[in-house]
């Protein structure tokens, strides 16, 4: 059968929002993977943005900073404009140090907890391999349902109850 049928997306409304995440999410199916490069940030603002991530990454790497200001000069010398650097160091694991798991897929996957789930679910080696979420369509396709099933996003799609923009506005903050 088809990833359809194993995700149970079998409705319009299903299909309609899914589709028009994804849309969005991969900037009109030309990005697989987020660009983590912002150009015209200070260190401030990426933390502004971002600091739950940030901090996550540097409880995970084991680093502590006596002042906000050291934080910063840290964020300045390693996280800013530094895609790479910016996508280890706030979406990486200690299993795969030196992976990313930066938002890759139709939905944009993101966090190595949700890389590892998705793959025990659909056996693929995403977990070791994330680049395989923005590379390979198949991949891509099937993270994007699966993901769509697992946080049960049908529900929103098919609530009757929700207008659209209520629906979309749910499903939207379940994806980000």
């Amino acid at each position: 059968g088809s990833f359809f049928e194993k995700y149970e997306v079998n409705s319009c409304a299903q299909v309609t929002h899914l589709l028009a995440q994804a849309k969005h999410e991969t900037k009109l199916f030309t990005a697989f993977r987020e660009s983590l490069y912002y150009s015209s940030y200070t260190a401030q603002n990426l933390y502004n943005i971002a600091p739950t991530a940030i901090n996550n990454g540097l409880t995970r790497k084991g680093l502590t900073f006596s002042t906000h200001a050291a934080k910063l000069q840290y964020i300045e010398d390693n996280l800013l404009r530094n895609d790479a650097g910016y996508g280890q160091h706030c979406f990486g694991s200690n299993e795969y140090p030196d992976n990313d798991y930066r938002g890759r897929g139709l939905l944009h996957l993101t966090h190595y907890t949700n890389y590892h789930a998705c793959s025990l679910a659909i056996g693929k080696p995403i977990a070791a391999e994330p680049a395989l979420v923005q590379s390979d369509v198949v991949v891509i396709v099937e993270t994007g349902l699966w993901f769509w099933k697992t946080n049960k996003l049908k529900a929103h799609a098919e609530n009757t109850a929700l207008t659209e923009e209520e629906a979309v506005k749910k499903i939207t903050r379940i994806i980000n």
